[in-house]
């Protein structure tokens, strides 16, 4: 018998951190290894339930248009070596979901000392 992913609800807005313990030094590329290393130490936040996995980053436009056109993306994913079919968002599949932490919805806050004002 096959073994199942299980998979847990989690709330839009929540807030979810890379465990510590998962190894991130044996990712593929080093733009990879970045974006876990921020997801350990800054979190994500998940947006909506659409169905599938999507990172957001910054938009390239305004680099494109300072340097003739290049998209940046690409090269910082691993220059050295060709993705599948071209698709170099096929790296960020490395980053193993089931390897996310939530945290508390209060996570952060300042704590209240004592009662109500």
């Amino acid at each position: 018998m096959r073994a199942r992913a299980r998979w847990v609800s989690v709330a839009a807005a929540a807030s979810l951190v890379l465990t510590v313990w998962f190894n991130v030094s044996k990712l593929y590329s080093p733009a990879v290894r970045t974006i876990a290393r921020a997801m350990r130490k800054y979190g994500l936040i998940i947006t909506d339930h659409g169905g599938a996995v999507v990172t957001y980053a910054e938009d390239p436009r305004p680099y494109e248009a300072t340097h003739g056109g290049v998209n940046p993306y690409p090269a910082l994913m691993d220059p050295d070596h060709p993705f599948p079919d071209g698709d170099w968002a096929y790296v960020l599949t490395q980053i193993p979901i089931d390897q996310l932490q939530a945290l508390p919805f209060n996570y952060g806050e300042p704590t209240r000392q004592g009662g109500p004002p």
